[in-house]
């Protein structure tokens, strides 16, 4: 029930059924749960890849990267934040991420959104403005459309 908002607690509220009317669920989480899944299948390195450390100098943010080597060569970087204002970042991504990134001499660097549908440019450092409690999910350009 969490991706529609149940709360749950400790017993007995713990078994407290599914509220099937849609009235009382919040059926905007319940669209972003669904978006989330269906990224974490159209994205394999989001699927199945190894973990790839992201340095991200700034309090209230986590950034991560993922990167599907042997099955597809695709990778993928998450930032989630609980910053109350925006905030401008730089990532240092790595060599592992950056070497896919580039792979494709049309788009060297660039990365998209698939979150907010912006593009980011960059090799090793990637600059991004996080919104108040934002979040991102970058993949390289030359991945979509495959």
């Amino acid at each position: 029930g969490d991706e529609v908002g149940m709360s749950g607690g400790k017993d007995p509220e713990c078994r407290r059924c599914f509220p099937w009317d849609e009235r009382r669920q919040d059926l905007r989480r319940w669209r972003w749960v669904r978006r989330l899944a269906h990224l974490r299948r159209a994205v394999p390195a989001l699927a199945g890849g190894e973990p790839v450390t992201v340095e991200c100098a700034a309090d209230d943010v986590v950034a991560f990267g993922r990167l599907d080597a042997w099955q597809t060569g695709e990778a993928a970087v998450v930032v989630v934040g609980r910053n109350e204002s925006p905030l401008r970042l730089e990532l240092d991504i790595g060599d592992p991420l950056a070497e896919v990134a580039c792979r494709d001499p049309r788009w060297p660097g660039e990365w998209v959104d698939l979150v907010g549908w912006g593009t980011v440019t960059g090799e090793r450092r990637l600059t991004v403005d996080l919104a108040p409690w934002g979040r991102m999910i970058l993949v390289p350009r030359w991945t979509l459309g495959r």
